[in-house]
C-alpha cells in the first residue's frame, strides 16, 4: 500500500494539520489492495487508518488483526455504544447519528443522542477548587471486565486540535475574570497549566481504556479523516450498527458530512493572483486567538506586579531569590508568547492578520512539540504532523 503523506498548511482558514491523500474512492481501493478478507468493502477505511495510525500500537495491531479477518462486534440489538474520548474529539459530532441506531430514546426534555459518552476530563470541580486535581475528577475509566452488552467507539483525533477546542469551549480564566462556572463556583484554579495537565490526563485515561477493552469490542473513529472522507466511513458505520450501507439514517448522516467537506474545501480555494493570507480566520481560530491574546496580558502584567521580576534573575542575591523560587517557572514564557503578545484585539476580530496567524502557528508548533515529546507522547495520538 502506497504512502500518505501528511502536512500542515498555514493559509489562515487552514491553521490544522490535513492528510494529502487520494480524492477519489476508487485510488483508494487501489492504494488498499483487497483489503482483508473480513470486509473488503471497508478496505478504504483501513487504508486511511492505517496511515493515521502510528505502527506497532494497540490501535494499529487491532486493526491489523480485523483486516486480516476478525472483524470487531457489531452493536447488538439489546446492547449500549459509548463513545470515549477526550474533550474536542468528536462526541457531538457522533451524536448527529439518528439515536434509533444506537438503540438510544429521547429524554423527558425531547433531546436526543446516538449512545453514551466517556468524555475526559469530566466536571468543573477541579478548576473551581486549588484543592482538587483533575485526576480525581475524572469519570471512571474502562475498568476490566468491560460491562456485558456495551460497544465502544473510541474517538480519535490530533491532541493540539483537542486541547484547542477544550481552551476554546472550556478555559475560563484568559479574558474575564473572575467568571462563574456552570456550578456557580468562580474559576480561582482554571489556569492554563492546569488546563493543558487535565487534557492530557484525558488522553493518558484513553489510552488506559483502549489497552484494557477487548479488540474485538471496539471501534475506531478518526475525527480528521471521518470530516474529510465520510464516504469512505460509511460501510464501517453500517457495519457497527448491523444495518446496509444504504440505510437511511446512514447516508443521511453521511451526505451532511459530505457537504460540510465540500463547503469548507470550497471555502479554501484562493482566487487566482490573491494571497492565501487574506483568508478569513474561523470562528473557532479567532476565539482561540483572543483568550492567547489575553493570556499573555494577563501574564505580563502579573510580572510586572513583582519587583523582583523587573530585574535580571542573575543580578540577584541568593537570600532574595530564594523566596521567589516558586514564581520562577510561572515567568519562563512559552514560545508562542512574543507572537501572541505582539498582536491586537482588531487584527484577530478582522480575522485575516498575518500577525494573529503567527501567533497561532507558534501555539500550534509549541504544542504539538510538548504532546509528542518522548515523555509525553502517548500510543492513542495519530502520526506526528510535521508543522
Amino acid at each position: 500500500m502506497a504512502n500518505c503523506f501528511r502536512r500542515c498548511a498555514l493559509a489562515l482558514g487552514l491553521l490544522h494539520c490535513a492528510f494529502v491523500l487520494p480524492t477519489s474512492e476508487s485510488a483508494l481501493s487501489t492504494q488498499s489492495g483487497a483489503g482483508g478478507a473480513a470486509a473488503p468493502q471497508m478496505a478504504d477505511y483501513y487504508a486511511l487508518m492505517a496511515d493515521y495510525i502510528r505502527r506497532d500500537t494497540p490501535i494499529s495491531r487491532c486493526l491489523e488483526q480485523r483486516r486480516r479477518g476478525a472483524p470487531p462486534l457489531p452493536l447488538a440489538p439489546d446492547g449500549s455504544l459509548i463513545s470515549v474520548g477526550v474533550e474536542g474529539s468528536g462526541h457531538h459530532l457522533v451524536e448527529g447519528i439518528n439515536y434509533s441506531l444506537c438503540h438510544s430514546v429521547p429524554d423527558r426534555k425531547g433531546r436526543s443522542r446516538c449512545g453514551l459518552q466517556q468524555s475526559f476530563p469530566s466536571g468543573w470541580r477541579w478548576r473551581a477548587s486549588a484543592n482538587v486535581l483533575p485526576a480525581e475528577a475524572m469519570p471512571v475509566d474502562c475498568t476490566p471486565p468491560p460491562p456485558a452488552g456495551v460497544t465502544f467507539l473510541v474517538l480519535l483525533r490530533d491532541p493540539v486540535d483537542t486541547f484547542a477546542s477544550a481552551m476554546g469551549r472550556h478555559f475560563q480564566r484568559a479574558g474575564q475574570r473572575p467568571t462563574e462556572l456552570s456550578s456557580g463556583s468562580p474559576a480561582v484554579n482554571d489556569t492554563f497549566a492546569k488546563e493543558l495537565e487535565a487534557h492530557y490526563e484525558g488522553w493518558r485515561r484513553v489510552s488506559r481504556c483502549v489497552q484494557t477493552i477487548p479488540c474485538n469490542r471496539t471501534w475506531f473513529l478518526s475525527y480528521e479523516l471521518l470530516v474529510k472522507f465520510p464516504q469512505a466511513h460509511a460501510p464501517t458505520l453500517a457495519a457497527l450498527f448491523a444495518v446496509g450501507e444504504d440505510n437511511p439514517h446512514i447516508q443521511r448522516f453521511v451526505n451532511a458530512l459530505e457537504r460540510r467537506a465540500n463547503s469548507m474545501r470550497k471555502g479554501r480555494q484562493v482566487a487566482p493572483g490573491a494571497s492565501k493570507a487574506a483568508s478569513p480566520l474561523s470562528y473557532t481560530q479567532r476565539k482561540l486567538a483572543v483568550k492567547l491574546f489575553n493570556l499573555t496580558r494577563s501574564w505580563n502584567e502579573e510580572a510586572a506586579q513583582l519587583p523582583w521580576a523587573r530585574k535580571p534573575l542573575l543580578a540577584q542575591s541568593a537570600a532574595s531569590t530564594k523566596a521567589s523560587a516558586p514564581l520562577m517557572p510561572q515567568l519562563t514564557a512559552p514560545p508562542w508568547f512574543d507572537d501572541c503578545y505582539a498582536t491586537s484585539i482588531e487584527s484577530i476580530a478582522t480575522g485575516t492578520s498575518l500577525s494573529t496567524s503567527r501567533c497561532l502557528l507558534a501555539w500550534r508548533k509549541a504544542t504539538t512539540t510538548w504532546f509528542y515529546d518522548i515523555n509525553h507522547a502517548l500510543d492513542v495520538f495519530p502520526s506526528q504532523p510535521q508543522v
